[in-house]
């Protein structure tokens, strides 16, 4: 997958970071970097970095009414994405239903910001969709 993304890259595509994450993008390359037949790390000078407090900014250029949050607990450099209709896509972020283990933590610090938004559906990276007064799908 990741050569793939890098592959598209090399094609002409930009690969985007919001600020909050570049100090990030090669934390993982010595795990990666094991599989060498595979494995090739992100060029910096072709990606274009997105200030987090632009992204509104930014995602409007694309057509995308919303903002990126800096969602952390699962990672430092995690990001949320909040669209403006009530749809929120927290990416690694731990599952509501996991909250109560989480108590005191960053990560239940951040899901307190992400209620506030009053999210109409919740999209999890590893977990079914959660919608407002429903239950799990």
């Amino acid at each position: 997958m990741i050569r793939i993304g890098l592959e598209i890259a090399n094609l002409g595509a930009t690969i985007v970071v919001v600020d909050i994450q570049k100090d990030f993008i090669h934390f993982s390359d010595p795990i990666f970097k094991k599989d060498k037949s595979r494995f090739i790390p992100i060029d910096e000078t072709k990606i274009k970095t997105v200030s987090i407090k632009e992204s509104r900014k930014f995602l409007s250029e694309t057509g995308i009414t919303g903002e990126l949050i800096h969602t952390p607990g699962h990672s430092d450099d995690s990001i949320s994405l909040w669209l403006d209709e009530g749809s929120l896509f927290v990416g690694d972020l731990n599952p509501l239903y996991e909250l109560e283990a989480y108590k005191g933590t960053q990560i239940a610090e951040t899901w307190e910001k992400l209620l506030k938004l009053n999210p109409k559906r919740i999209y999890y990276g590893h977990a079914k969709k959660l919608e407002k007064n429903k239950t799990e799908e």
